[in-house]
Order: structure tokens, then sequence, then C-alpha cells
């Protein structure tokens, strides 16, 4: 027969169940750069991920090594490094295969962890279209972040003021 307490219950249990899942879509649409990330680690032929948790400012910059654009901002960040390595973590991101990463960080002498993001994780969750492109984030907050329908000067010279601000 039919018994009015049980379909309560179930209805109840519908209730409890949507509410749930619609809490927890609500909070995954709110997410900070760090929740992006809750599985921290890439694939990384230098064998270090980026943490977003870290207290230093960090700057990704996306690249590909057939581009000859994407030297300049390589090229810049490896020369900032060594004054730099105390005060900001620094990452290059390609989708390039590891025979080719290795070969590039080997002849520019790059002494900074290069990453192969070969699902293209890091470039759909900073929503990257073409490169270079760069991302300098402090205390969980994009700082800046390349607009690619500008000049590479103007960026250049946004980036720029952007990294004074934070050293």
């Amino acid at each position: 027969m039919f018994n009015p307490k049980k379909r309560i219950k179930g209805i109840f249990l519908l209730i409890l169940f949507f509410t749930t899942l619609s809490l927890i879509l609500l909070i995954y649409r709110n997410k900070s750069v760090k929740e992006c990330f809750i599985k921290k680690k890439s694939f990384s032929m230098d064998e270090k991920y980026i943490n977003f948790m870290s207290k230093k400012p960090i700057l990704i910059i996306f690249f590909s090594v057939d581009c000859r654009i994407c030297y300049h901002p390589i090229v810049n960040a490896n020369q900032l490094y060594d004054k730099i390595i105390h005060k900001m973590e620094i990452f290059g991101v390609t989708r390039d295969g590891m025979e080719s990463i290795k070969f590039f960080k080997k002849r520019h002498l790059i002494k900074f962890p290069l990453i192969y993001d070969k699902l293209g994780k890091y470039h759909k969750k900073f929503n990257v279209k073409v490169v270079p492109y760069r991302v300098l984030i402090k205390e969980n907050r994009i700082i800046y972040k390349d607009d690619s329908y500008k000049d590479f000067s103007e960026r250049d010279k946004e980036f720029n003021e952007a990294l004074r601000t934070i050293l």
C-alpha cells in the first residue's frame, strides 16, 4: 500500500540531494585561482610544479618553442631570474613536446622550470589563446595578464609596471 511517511522521506532526500548539488556547483563557479588547481601537479620536465599556495608572487609565461616572438619574455625572465629568485617564482608553460622543451632549455640556458602542459590544463584555466602570454599572480589573485589584442610593446610596458608594483 501507499505509505505517506516514505513518500515524504523520499521527497526530502531528493530536495537535500539537489540542494547539495546546487551548492557544489555554486562554489565551483566562484573559485579562486588556487581552487582552480585542486590537483597542483602537472607533468614537468623539471619535476617542479606551480604551487598556487606560495607566498611569493608567481610569473607564468606561456610560450611555444617554435615562436620567435616568445623568446623575448622567456629570455627577459631568464635574465631576471638570478635577481628575483628569492622574491618570486617563474614558470614557463608550453604544449610542445618534451624533446623540444629539453632542447629549448639547453640551447637558451633557461634557469627556471618549464612545464609540459600536454592536456592544456593551464592554458584552459587562464584562457590562453595566443602565445606569448604572461600571467602574474600575487596572494592567489591575478595581478596582470596579457591582453592578446594589444601590441606586444604595449603589453610589455604594462607588464613591467605590474612587475614593479609587486617587487
